[in-house]
Parts: structure tokens; C-alpha cells; sequence
């Protein structure tokens, strides 16, 4: 008789994620204190866009949040020109609840789809509407979802 062998997938704890930042994002500096993985770095998500300093957070057991540093707080937003897909806390929403789980790698999900919710930031910010497409669920206070228009070729949900 074989051995059972489980389809369950195997979590990546803040170590294993650091390391996979470290090989697939070089200039992020990433640290793990208290079972949380912090890291920080600068992106851009072509050469022609700005330099944005970002920050990280994740806990095994929780979704990993980001931030872009240097953004107005939620609160501090104008009513009629609020950042699209943020959530109350001030981090971006960059997918599906299901579309990213603990036994993918940060540095290879998270990570690119920031750069492509940069990319249609800076879109919004030029024009004033958000080509990435995709739904916002109701953020951390309790703000009505946002629907825009899909994208044909979105990665996640921005």
C-alpha cells in the first residue's frame, strides 16, 4: 500500500517568502520580526513613471497588505476623487479574495500586480479613469463596492 499522499499545498512562511524577495527583488530590504515579513523598496512600473516607495506586510494566516508610501490617507481624499481600489487602511486592493494564497510567492504575484495597479494609477491620476478594470469588494470601513469597466488582459483585481 502507498503512502497518502495530501493535495494540500504547503504555506510559505515570512522566512520563505523573504528569501524568494531577496532572489527575485533584489533592492527590497525585507525583514521578519514577531512572525510578521516587512519589507520596503522603490518601484517603477515602466522607466518612464515615477520612483514609488512601497512597504509590505505579511503574516502567515493573513493576506499580504501594501502600501505606497507617500499616498493621501483615505481620509484625506477629496469625496469625488478617492484612489480606486484602496481599502480604508490606506493599502491597495490588487486581486480577487481567491486569486493569491499563502503557497504562492509574494515577490511573484504581489509585487507584479502592484506594478500593474501603479501603471493605471498613473493612468487615473492623467485622465481620471481607472483602465484596470476589475471589481472592488466593500473596503475596511464599509464603503459601497466600486465596479469599473474590465480590462481584457487585467492580471488581478485592482
Amino acid at each position: 500500500m502507498g503512502k497518502n499522499r495530501s493535495n494540500r499545498r504547503h504555506s510559505l512562511g515570512p522566512h520563505e517568502q523573504m528569501a524568494y524577495m531577496r532572489l527575485v527583488c533584489r533592492h527590497f530590504h525585507c525583514q521578519v520580526r514577531h512572525g510578521v515579513l516587512t519589507c520596503r523598496g522603490n518601484v517603477k512600473p515602466v522607466d518612464v513613471s515615477n520612483d514609488y516607495a512601497v512597504r509590505i506586510e505579511y503574516r502567515v494566516g493573513s493576506r499580504p497588505k501594501v502600501w505606497v508610501e507617500g499616498l493621501p490617507a483615505r481620509e484625506e481624499e477629496p469625496t469625488g476623487r478617492r484612489i480606486p481600489h484602496r481599502f480604508a487602511d490606506g493599502t491597495v486592493c490588487l486581486y480577487y479574495g481567491n486569486e493569491w494564497t499563502s503557497d504562492k510567492s509574494i515577490a511573484q504575484t504581489i509585487v507584479p500586480w502592484l506594478l500593474e495597479w501603479l501603471f493605471f494609477y498613473e493612468g487615473w491620476l492623467a485622465t481620471g479613469e481607472w483602465q484596470g478594470g476589475g471589481t472592488h469588494p466593500e473596503s475596511l470601513a464599509g464603503e459601497p463596492s466600486v465596479v469599473e469597466s474590465s480590462s481584457k488582459d487585467t492580471i488581478g483585481d485592482f
